[in-house]
């Protein structure tokens, strides 16, 4: 009595090992994602511009500045993104001129470690920490703000720096 069940399991494996048959103009239905979409690369920061320092107490031009970036996107299933940007230590270049001073301020270092976590249609902000020597000495460190715009396709459509902070040394 008891062989009945093992008599019709193969059949039950049989039938199961069939593709499903669709009625004529069914549309497949779609997959599920289930892997993050990744993408690494590095990048160019170009700023130049006026920006009034209350710690200078002076406005300076910042002729050319030059920074390379790494950055790490990663789009999760479900539409999250999280982005890390951060600048690449020893690569900047450029140059401070106070505008009533004369006094000139070379790049020396910017540390940025943070990680941003987009969601599509809002701004974004991180800050940046840049060190500026100037050719008599004193050491300038500037906090600056950038904020960052996305669209709804998580898209990055404008970029502004702001100096926030400044001491100087």
């Amino acid at each position: 009595m008891r062989c009945l069940p093992l008599t019709l399991l193969p059949l039950v494996l049989a039938a199961c090992g069939h593709d499903p048959v669709s009625p004529a103009g069914a549309v497949p239905l779609s997959r599920p994602v289930f892997a993050a979409y990744q993408e690494k690369g590095e990048g160019l920061f170009v700023s130049s511009g006026d920006y009034s320092l209350d710690c200078l107490s002076e406005t300076v031009r910042e002729v050319h500045t030059e920074i390379l970036f790494r950055y790490h996107l990663t789009v999760t299933p479900g539409g999250g993104t999280v982005l890390a940007d951060a600048f690449i230590p020893g690569t900047g270049t450029g140059t401070l001129v106070g505008l009533t001073s004369g006094t000139i301020w070379t790049l020396d270092r910017v540390v940025s470690p943070e990680v941003i976590r987009v969601t599509a249609g809002q701004m974004h902000t991180f800050t940046a920490n840049i060190w500026w020597v100037s050719e008599t000495g004193p050491t300038l460190n500037i906090h600056s703000l950038f904020h960052m715009s996305t669209n709804a396709n998580g898209e990055i459509t404008s970029a502004k720096v702001d100096f926030g902070t400044c001491q100087l040394h």
